[in-house]
């Protein structure tokens, strides 16, 4: 996680991790609206960069939650079509 930008970090998916970072708002909003589709939470909770710092820990269960019903491959391709800055984190072993 980082203490200046909320959500940025690495998180869980169905069968790895994806590198996220969100820079603004703009960007947050097309992700709130891509993981309302899978799971309706409060987006006024998270509705500027310093709520979403206030709130990262619930930040980042959420995120896991909806994340983890997406392979890596799928949500990283989801999140090209979006414009949403995120990758597939690998391994030694995988590069």
């Amino acid at each position: 996680q980082d203490n200046q930008v909320a959500p940025f970090g690495v998180y869980k998916t169905k069968d790895s991790s994806i590198a996220l970072a969100i820079g603004n708002n703009n960007m947050w909003l097309k992700l709130a609206n891509f993981m309302t589709q899978s799971i309706p939470f409060d987006q006024e909770k998270f509705h500027t960069n310093q709520l979403r710092l206030m709130h990262a820990d619930e930040l980042t269960i959420l995120i896991d939650k909806v994340f983890s019903q997406w392979t890596t491959a799928d949500l990283e391709k989801q999140l090209m079509i979006l414009g949403i800055p995120g990758t597939s984190v690998k391994s030694i072993a995988d590069v």
